[in-house]
């Protein structure tokens, strides 16, 4: 429900995590390779920047999904104004006596 409700938040914290353990994996890497020069492990630096693609798509498609429920909201809000608003019992007596004289004559 709240994936459907706020994508937007939804699929930040998860490329918020995903971006926290690329950090985690990739920081070492990127030391080692600033103290000698090589890059003596390749799996992990491919590994982190693979999860540090899921996370900026995640975070993509929380913006695009938050851009469609905004949308969707805004015409459900334009549907429900098409109709008029509820009338008082006033108002319905009133409108009935008025076609039950218009009809008598």
């Amino acid at each position: 429900m709240f994936k459907h409700e706020r994508p937007l938040q939804f699929f930040s914290w998860i490329g918020l995590v995903l971006v926290l353990i690329s950090l985690a994996l990739g920081i070492p890497v990127v030391l080692q390779f600033l103290q000698t020069g090589l890059v003596m492990r390749l799996p992990t630096t491919v590994l982190a920047m693979g999860i540090m693609l899921v996370a900026f798509l995640s975070i993509t498609t929380g913006f695009i999904l938050d851009t469609v429920t905004r949308g969707r909201r805004e015409a459900k809000m334009l549907t429900y104004l098409q109709y008029s608003a509820y009338q008082t019992s006033l108002e319905r007596e009133s409108h009935a006596a008025s076609s039950t004289d218009e009809s008598a004559s």
